[in-house]
């Protein structure tokens, strides 16, 4: 697994990834019900941010969110 913040001209960048076998192929990230899903769209919404979620060669779940200045 890996984290990684990065900041660009006024967003954020936070990602999570693994290299694991990746999600299924009929996943929703909408109606999926476990509590590490639900911490994820709670912090996207916090952030006011957007949440990008690949699966390819693993799974990555990004967040990139503006500066509140």
């Amino acid at each position: 697994m890996r984290v990684s913040f990065k900041k660009g001209d006024g967003s954020y960048i936070l990602a999570i990834e693994d290299d694991g076998v990746g999600l299924p192929e009929n996943f929703d990230l909408q109606s999926t019900p476990s509590m590490g899903m639900q911490l994820v769209r709670s912090l996207t919404d916090q952030l006011n941010g957007n949440l990008k979620v690949e699966s390819e060669g693993g799974t990555r779940f990004s967040i990139e969110f503006r500066d509140w200045k």
